[in-house]
């Protein structure tokens, strides 16, 4: 009984090649893991260093615009400027990208600039809000993960119009 299973293990031994493959499967799938997932940890980076640069710019954007007593003054500045965000994501991703889309431009000035003046320095404050939606390839994370980031600016009501 024992010699029978000696043989059997010996033989066992001598074919190596199906143990091969199935460690270069479960390796490629491993690495393959890996590498997607690092992709996606980057694109994260990369979006969230993005949506920073785009409210930025938002905000010096309406910022240069002015703050005015008339309310559809400012209705137009929020919408310049959202188109201003809308495009400088266009030119980051061209015609569209397959893996970040743009979710939130909420720019935000007030109303009526006075009540709401900066003690300090006697400025109007400019809000706004950028969001765009990463959506991962790699198995390790899992549905869309939104990535967003506010900017907020300071500007005179008197400096439109005078440089």
């Amino acid at each position: 009984m024992l010699q029978k299973i000696y043989r059997l293990a010996k033989k066992g031994k001598d074919n190596k090649k199906g143990q091969a493959v199935i460690e270069l499967a479960f390796g490629t799938m491993l690495i393959g893991a890996l590498l997607t997932t690092i992709f996606d940890f980057s694109l994260i980076i990369q979006t969230k260093t993005e949506t920073m640069m785009m409210a930025r710019n938002g905000i010096r954007y309406m910022v240069l615009e002015g703050v005015s007593t008339n309310k559809s003054e400012n209705e137009t500045n929020r919408q310049k400027a959202k188109r201003a965000v809308m495009g400088l994501f266009n030119i980051n991703h061209g015609n569209g990208s397959r893996f970040v889309t743009l979710s939130k431009v909420e720019p935000m000035q007030p109303p009526n600039p006075v009540p709401v003046k900066n003690a300090a320095t006697g400025q109007n404050p400019v809000y706004i809000i950028v969001c765009e939606t990463v959506h991962p390839i790699g198995p390790i994370l899992r549905g869309n993960i939104d990535i967003c980031s506010s900017y907020a600016g300071y500007h005179s009501s008197q400096t439109k119009g005078k440089h």
